[in-house]
């Protein structure tokens, strides 16, 4: 589920992870500036010219975890919400908050263009947190505006646009989410324990 966290830094200490007999616990990196260089000139100013909108329509105001725990998944690339969480495994005071966003603040960073100017490098980045894509202006569907934000993010998050890092005990990785999208991986059940 690839995303940017929306503030400036992030750093992620693993004090516990699946041992050596388990699959091994592994975040994916992508950089922002790579994603947007790799757009040809007329994709970019297309990107531009985008309005997003972000909420918890279609799945809920939780963690990707608890999303996936209710039967929310995203495409296999993690760039696209494949199955929205439906509403019989929602609470009716869940269902209401999905309605009325409860925390508008949450997402309001991410709605507009998802290419942003970093405020120190001044470069161009792509960012964006597609699990709770909403809609785009001018498309008429939600999933029209989901297609389209994975066709703009594929190349910059695969092949060797990416750095796999399989987390270790005592590993510390820091990394700025104004320049950076990340990804879990399939969700492990095993001990684990990382404090952000």
């Amino acid at each position: 589920e690839w995303h940017s966290d929306g503030c400036g830094l992030t750093g992620l200490y693993a004090a516990e992870v699946p041992g050596s007999e388990d699959p091994k616990r592994t975040t994916w990196w992508a950089s922002g500036y790579r994603a947007w260089d790799l757009l040809d000139s007329e994709t970019q100013e297309k990107v531009k010219r985008l309005r997003l909108r972000f909420g918890p329509r279609h799945t809920l105001e939780a963690s990707v975890a608890e999303i996936w725990r209710r039967g929310g998944r995203m495409t296999r690339n993690g760039l696209r919400l494949a199955t929205a969480v439906a509403p019989e495994r929602l609470s009716a005071e869940e269902r209401q908050r999905r309605l009325a966003t409860t925390n508008p603040r949450r997402y309001e960073h991410f709605n507009g263009s998802p290419v942003r100017r970093h405020p120190f490098t001044d470069r161009l980045t792509l960012w964006s947190l597609p699990v709770f894509l909403d809609s785009c202006e001018g498309m008429e569907s939600f999933h029209e505006a989901g297609e389209a934000l994975e066709q703009l993010l594929l190349p910059g998050t695969s092949g060797d646009s990416v750095y796999v890092h399989e987390w270790s005990p005592g590993d510390f990785v820091v990394w700025d989410n104004r320049s950076t999208l990340h990804s879990t991986t399939d969700v492990i059940d095993a001990p684990q324990l990382m404090y952000q």
